[in-house]
C-alpha cells in the first residue's frame, strides 16, 4: 500500500510538473507532436519501444513486469545502454508508469500515454559539480514490435 501511495504521488508530481509554463522550467523540453505510429496497447510488456527525445533517441524493450534492456544515441553519437530491474504500473489502458534506477544512479522516472504518443519522463542524477540534479523531458513514443 505505502509503494502504491509513493507511485501515486510520483504520478501526480510529473503530471503537474508536465502542465508548468516553460518559463518556469529549468530543463530541457520539446513539443510533442502526437504520434500516429504509437499503437495502442494495454500493456508495455513484451513489447520494444523507440522514444525521441530532443537530446537523444532511446529503444527500451519491455522483456517482463520487472526487467527492460535500454539503449540510446545522443545527439554527439555516443551510445549507451544497460539492463535494468524496473517498476512498472499500468495506470489506465493507455497510460503506463515506469521507474528505474541506472547502475550509475542515473534515475527514470516516465509517463508514457500509448494513445498519444507522448512521453513525460523525470531524470535525477548527480551533476558536475556532485550534487544531484534533474530535470523534466518529453518526447514521442511509439511502438516498433
Amino acid at each position: 500500500m505505502k509503494h502504491q501511495v509513493i507511485i501515486a504521488s510520483l504520478a501526480i508530481v510529473l503530471i503537474a510538473g508536465a502542465c508548468q509554463s516553460n518559463t518556469e522550467k529549468k530543463s530541457i523540453t520539446s513539443e510533442t507532436v502526437p504520434s500516429t505510429s504509437a499503437s495502442h496497447t494495454s500493456t508495455l510488456i513484451g513489447h520494444k519501444a523507440e522514444i525521441q527525445f530532443p537530446e537523444m533517441k532511446a529503444t527500451i524493450t519491455y522483456a517482463d513486469a520487472e526487467t527492460l534492456h535500454w539503449s540510446t544515441i545522443g545527439e554527439d553519437g555516443v551510445k549507451n545502454e544497460g539492463d535494468e530491474k524496473m517498476s512498472y504500473k499500468q495506470l489506465s489502458n493507455d497510460l503506463h508508469f515506469l521507474n528505474w534506477i541506472e547502475k550509475d544512479g542515473f534515475t527514470v522516472s516516465q509517463i508514457i500515454n500509448t494513445k498519444t504518443g507522448e512521453v513525460t519522463a523525470f531524470w535525477s542524477y548527480d551533476g558536475k559539480d556532485g550534487n544531484r540534479e534533474s530535470q523534466y523531458v518529453t518526447g514521442s513514443f511509439s511502438l516498433i514490435d
